[in-house]
C-alpha cells in the first residue's frame, strides 16, 4: 500500500457519509479527523499515520440509523479493540463484541459490515 490514508481510511469513510473535519475535538492535531453530518448522528473517526508504516485510529460513533458498510479493501492487517460496539461483519459472518482484541486481514476483497443505530461504538485500531 502506497498511502494508508488515501487507500484505506478515506475511501471507506467518504462512502459512509464522513467528511474531513478540522475540529479534532479531544484528539491530537497530528492526526486527521473525519465526522458525519449532525442529522446522521454523532460520529468522529480520528487516525494518525506515520511514514506510511502504520496507522492508529479511534472510532467514536452513534448513528441515528443503521449503517451498512461495503467497500473494496486493500491488503492490510488490523488489530482492533472495542470498548463498546453493536454490529456485525458478513463475510465471514461474525458478531462484533467488546472487550476483546480482534485481528482482521484485508486481502483485496469486499468488506461488508453493519453498525446498529442508537448504539455507541468506541474502538482503538492499529493498521
Amino acid at each position: 500500500m502506497k498511502d494508508i490514508l488515501t487507500e484505506l481510511h478515506t475511501p471507506c469513510l467518504m462512502q459512509c457519509g464522513f467528511y474531513p473535519d478540522d475540529d479534532h475535538g479531544p484528539y491530537n492535531r497530528e492526526g486527521v479527523c473525519f465526522s458525519v453530518l449532525p442529522e446522521k448522528g454523532h460520529a468522529r473517526y480520528w487516525t494518525y499515520t506515520r511514514d506510511n508504516l502504520f496507522s492508529i485510529s479511534i472510532q467514536d460513533f452513534v448513528f441515528y440509523e443503521d449503517l451498512f458498510l461495503e467497500f473494496q479493501q486493500p491488503k492490510y492487517l488490523s488489530f482492533n479493540y472495542y470498548d463498546s460496539v453493536s454490529g456485525e461483519e458478513f463475510n465471514p459472518y461474525k458478531r462484533l463484541s467488546c472487550g476483546c482484541i480482534r485481528v482482521h486481514i484485508g486481502s483485496n476483497n469486499l468488506y461488508r459490515a453493519s453498525q446498529l443505530s442508537q448504539k455507541h461504538s468506541h474502538s482503538l485500531d492499529g493498521y
